[in-house]
């Protein structure tokens, strides 16, 4: 059977839920497409009920409110709301509004005409149904319609294609039910014998598997969530594309649809594989918790090449290094609720999706609040108490100052592209001595000036364990920060000292291990200094050809042809554990090629 509409939207989850209701509140007719039995995505059936960061606005708080009745009226109100409120909430809205959808419903095909859009073919009841339609809203966490239309898409990490940790949700019980999240791994939701063999052992993991189970008002674990928590899959390569450098700049996209607001939220503890710029950030300058608004373009939404399809959710375009600061719900959301907008303006218009008028879009986008100036706050710095207004060192005085603090990161930031008479200045206050010479020497060294390698290399040597309060966790200490400058600077007379501590496994003084989410035991401070003393390593024979060798033959007799090489990580904020062995040699490999 053949049905005509305005607009279908594939993937009922956080974004595409609201893609449809808007649509169907816009007068349109939609049918929507989910392959689980209730809506929500991550928020209903993946258990995580609520995300800490993202904007305000919108017509998702319309929703929200319907839930939260829902849950003090049918549900247990201890610990996290309900998800099955939230869901039941978007199903009745959806009902209300006289959107069309399916439950246990795959998209098999994405029909075109002339490289444009014009329906899908998807399997449902033990039967294939055609639905034809003017715009596609592509939906789906991992971009299942926009891959059947031929879309070309971007991976995860350069060297390996990694996307970042996701999380294992469970409802549990101490004594009322709630839910609880932990990191869990790394996952390529498009392949699906590692998806099926990663949700496996992520469920069996020794945090739930025990051998003696409590008993009485003890927590116990009840029940997987259906979905996992994923942070990051396959973007789209749209007409605009978010990326890392664009958020840092500070600097708003054309044609803004909402704005972002998140920290660069990496979960991965192997930052050192990462690329130049997000090192500045985290490792440098300890700037991993620093929030900021990210400005969302309407051509993220729009995939180059195909007519007639927008994507809503964490799919839309944006690079490796920004992809985990876009997708808090709330922002998510947002987006699902631009992308309804893109398509009831294409069909009122009867134009293509990218020749939506912008002003138009922005003016509805504004009526909820999706599309909000307010939202636009620029870099916020979190603190116990809160957050509270970022601020980068713009005169001398104001650097020196913050030089001399525990929250010298801003300065450090501040001073990376410093000038000749700024960095002669940063190389006269070593001089003085405290926080002042430590992070003075580190500013230098990331304004790429070598008159502060011989204070870099002395924190490496000693491996200085004092961890700076720039961000309120998850900051590298000033040894590992040293190590990463050294190998940046291209230090030839740092070699000694980074094989040394591979050598010795990174071996510290336990008694001064720092106590955070990035060191949740030991072990991960020697990870820490092992792993970026791999990487300087590498940069330093990239940028001296005679160091190649000798550090090639150092790398392969201790790591790569080496199997008693261990060196093992806890996941962010939980017990369980990764040996990073394999992981290290495929990073010295691939740099070596």
């Amino acid at each position: 059977m053949q049905k005509n509409y305005d607009v279908i939207v594939v993937g009922l989850g956080t974004a595409g839920a609201l893609s449809m209701l808007r649509c169907a509140e816009k007068g349109l007719s939609v049918l929507g497409i989910e392959k689980i039995n209730q809506m929500g995505g991550t928020g209903t059936a993946g258990g995580i009920c609520s995300y800490y960061f993202g904007s305000k606005g919108g017509m998702y708080e319309k929703i929200n409110e319907s839930a939260k009745k829902l849950r003090d009226s049918l549900y247990v109100t201890n610990g996290s709301a309900p998800a099955a409120a939230k869901g039941v909430a978007l199903e009745r809205a959806a009902v209300q509004a006289g959107a069309e959808f399916v439950f246990g419903a795959r998209i098999t095909s994405v029909l075109k005409e002339n490289n444009a859009v014009a329906g899908i073919t998807y399997f449902k009841d033990n039967a294939m149904h055609t639905a034809y339609t003017k715009v596609l809203i592509d939906a789906t966490a991992e971009g299942e319609a926009a891959r059947l239309a031929g879309c070309s898409f971007m991976g995860g990490r350069g060297f390996d294609g990694q996307y970042q940790p996701y999380t294992n949700s469970v409802f549990v019980s101490a004594p009322h039910a709630y839910i609880e999240n932990v990191d869990a791994g790394h996952i390529n939701m498009q392949n699906t014998k590692e998806m099926s063999r990663e949700l496996i052992r992520a469920n069996t993991l020794p945090v739930y598997l025990k051998d003696k189970y409590p008993r009485g008002n003890e927590k116990l674990y009840l029940a997987n969530a259906p979905l996992p928590g994923v942070r990051e899959s396959a973007r789209i390569e749209g007409e605009q594309t978010v990326t890392l450098t664009q958020a840092l700049s500070g600097t708003q996209t054309e044609n803004t649809i909402f704005y972002a607001y998140s920290n660069i939220d990496n979960h991965g503890k192997d930052i050192a594989f990462e690329r130049k710029e997000l090192k500045d950030w985290y490792i440098a300058c300890g700037l991993w918790g620093l929030n900021m608004s990210i400005s969302v373009p309407m051509g993220a939404l729009i995939p180059k090449g195909i007519e007639g399809l927008i994507v809503g959710g964490r799919v839309l375009s944006c690079d490796h290094e920004i992809a985990s600061s876009v997708r808090m719900m709330s922002d998510m959301e947002k987006c699902g609720e631009a992308a309804g907008d893109m398509a009831y303006l294409s069909v009122k218009h009867n134009c293509t999706p990218k020749n939506v008028p912008y002003e138009e879009l922005k003016v509805l986008l504004s009526e909820t609040g999706a599309l909000d100036e307010k939202n636009n706050v620029g870099f916020m710095r979190r603190t116990k108490e809160g957050t509270e207004k970022a601020h980068f060192p713009q005169t001398t005085e104001e650097l020196k100052k913050n030089l001399e603090s525990e929250y010298g990161g801003f300065g450090i930031w501040a001073a990376r592209n410093a000038d000749e008479k700024t960095r002669d200045l940063l190389y006269a206050w070593l001089k003085e001595g405290g926080l002042l010479y430590e992070n003075a020497a580190l500013a230098l060294g990331l304004a790429g000036d070598t008159r502060a390698v011989p204070i870099l290399r002395k924190f490496a040597q000693e491996r200085n364990m004092r961890v700076p309060k720039t961000s309120i966790k998850y900051v590298q200490t000033v040894g590992v920060s040293a190590i990463y400058l050294l190998g940046r600077l291209g230090d030839t007379g740092a070699v000694p000292i980074l094989e040394q501590m591979i050598s010795d496994g990174g071996a510290f003084d336990e008694s001064k291990t720092p106590q955070s989410e990035m060191y949740f035991a030991a072990r991960d401070v020697s990870f820490q200094l092992v792993s970026n003393a791999v990487a300087a390593l590498l940069d330093i024979a990239d940028k001296n050809e005679d160091e190649k060798k000798g550090i090639s033959d150092f790398l392969t007799k201790q790591i790569v042809n080496n199997p008693a090489f261990s060196s093992v990580i806890t996941l962010k904020g939980n017990e369980n554990t990764k040996d990073m062995a394999e992981k290290i040699r495929e990073y010295i490999m691939f740099r070596e090629k």
